[in-house]
């Protein structure tokens, strides 16, 4: 790469010389600290850097999409500032709770929202309370590696469930689509 850089080539395996120009090279890191690229690489480099929303940008993009995801399905009833709220609750617990440094795939970002939000629209507006813990269940529990995390992660679910007058058990309740173009959703009790 640094050849690639500094020389617009390099060398073959037959040490023929490749030139190449107009390349341009884009990647993204989670985290520029923990990488093992070289200084030499990195001062060749034009480097952006952005952190995470702060809590009310996120609360504004999050209220952005919900709107956006239930207008679509031309449901206005559901209460998107409370689902909003035990969204960013549940996210940042569930960081608070779960880091890197415990494991090393315990990364959670603002894109899982967006996947527990996208999961939504499947739901009819009577269940979309159940469908959001279901949802929160499957995109950030399922990453957890112990049971004991697991219980942590269904206590804190718990918790934020008294907002929307639930009594969450994680092993009770399962939804099953129809259909792919279906929005009728049938719940099964155990």
């Amino acid at each position: 790469m640094i050849q690639i850089i500094n020389r617009s080539g390099f060398y073959s395996e037959n040490l023929e010389w490749i030139s190449v120009k107009g390349l341009q090279i884009c990647g993204t890191l989670t985290n520029l600290s923990n990488q093992t690229l070289s200084t030499r690489f990195l001062s060749k480099c034009n480097i952006l850097l952005t952190s995470y929303p702060n809590e009310s940008d996120m609360q504004n993009i999050i209220l952005s999409f919900l709107s956006s995801t239930f207008n679509k399905i031309n449901n206005s009833s559901i209460n998107k500032e409370k689902i909003c709220e035990v969204l960013l609750d549940i996210f940042n617990e569930t960081k608070r709770n779960f880091t890197p440094d415990v494991s090393n795939h315990y990364k959670f970002s603002p894109k899982m929202i967006e996947d527990v939000i996208t999961g939504l629209s499947f739901y009819p507006s009577e269940h979309v309370a159940n469908g959001l813990f279901y949802e929160l269940s499957k995109v950030f529990g399922d990453r957890l590696m112990t049971i004991e995390h697991n219980m942590i992660f269904n206590d804190i679910l718990k918790q934020n469930a008294k907002y929307f007058n639930l009594k969450f058990e994680p092993n009770e309740i399962f939804f099953i689509q129809t259909s792919v173009k279906s929005s009728q959703i049938q719940m099964l009790d155990e």
